[in-house]
């Protein structure tokens, strides 16, 4: 999505003018609400879970919920498309348009990601050499070994269809609606970048919500966050 130039007074605050939105229809604070939605949505969730189970009597409800956090996670993605469909009906758009959907693409696009995917291929096998070098024989971090033992439909539910409706609704909320929005807000791609990839860093804090630290130290994907955000950003400008 592309970005015009900074945002123009409203009389109710400040509005952002964005491409293919009315100036003056998108409030101040509809990035920052995208902003801190998903890590909002994520903890109240993890919660919620470990309540009905301690509600049902058992042991360790925390812990169980942990184990339940790739399902449970669709409702995060639920939520965040929920919130996303209401701010771009506000501002006269579409939730396709967030999604950047568009049909004469859909064959480059396909081409771009298959380019991707192989080129990544060398960095996944160094990091799943790194991963078995760290955590030993299993080769699995804590918030993934900790989902293990789940019933077979779960189990198939985590492996392909969370993968890609998470992709979907975290990259419509940070780099499709919340990033072009800063940058329109700020007039700076670099704080921006920074100020996104830093909370969607944070949003695995949750995921799952476990309570010990080599877990949240495993989680730390601030780089990765910060390096796709700023490639965004810049390819705008």
């Amino acid at each position: 999505m592309a970005v015009k130039n900074r945002s123009v007074p409203t009389e109710v605050g400040v509005g952002i003018t964005v491409k293919g939105v009315q100036p003056g229809r998108i409030p101040w604070w509809a990035p920052f609400l995208m902003l801190v939605a998903r890590p909002i949505f994520a903890l109240v969730t993890q919660l919620a879970v470990a309540a009905g189970f301690r509600l049902s009597g058992h042991p360790k409800p925390l812990q169980e919920a942990g184990r339940w956090w790739m399902v449970s996670g669709t409702l995060i993605d639920l939520l965040s498309l929920g919130t996303l469909s209401w701010l771009t009906k506000r501002e006269g758009t579409r939730l396709t348009d967030v999604l950047n959907v568009q049909r004469e693409r859909l064959g480059r696009d396909l081409v771009l990601a298959l380019g991707t995917f192989v080129a990544m291929t060398p960095a996944v096998g160094i990091s799943a050499a790194l991963t078995r070098l760290f955590y030993g024989s299993s080769g699995q971090p804590p918030q993934v070994a900790v989902a293990r033992g789940l019933p077979r439909a779960a189990s198939a539910y985590s492996v392909l269809i969370w993968p890609v409706v998470w992709s979907m609704a975290e990259e419509a909320t940070y780099l499709g609606y919340t990033l072009p929005h800063l940058e329109a807000l700020t007039g700076n791609t670099a704080v921006s970048a920074a100020l996104v990839s830093t909370v969607w860093a944070l949003q695995h804090e949750s995921l799952p919500l476990l309570p010990d630290g080599r877990s949240r130290r495993s989680r730390s994907r601030l780089p990765r966050r910060c390096s796709t955000c700023c490639g965004v950003g810049g390819s705008r400008r």
